[in-house]
């Protein structure tokens, strides 16, 4: 709970409704988990400026 409500900073709705497999995801990347023997591989800059690229956000959006 600490680490879902304190430090990712879920609300707590959001955390008692996430799945198994949805916090595991979150626990690793925060953490550089998962499968024993994989490095984390983080998005380079570089990279992320081409996702953007190709993958550009609505306009518009209201949060």
């Amino acid at each position: 709970m600490e680490l879902g409500l304190g430090i990712l900073r879920f609300s707590p709705d959001a955390f008692w409704r996430m799945s198994l497999a949805e916090w595991l995801a979150a626990r690793d990347g925060l953490t550089g988990g998962g499968v024993q023997g994989l490095e984390p591989n983080p998005v380079m800059a570089e990279e992320l400026d081409q996702l953007m690229e190709i993958y550009p956000d609505r306009e518009n959006i209201t949060w």
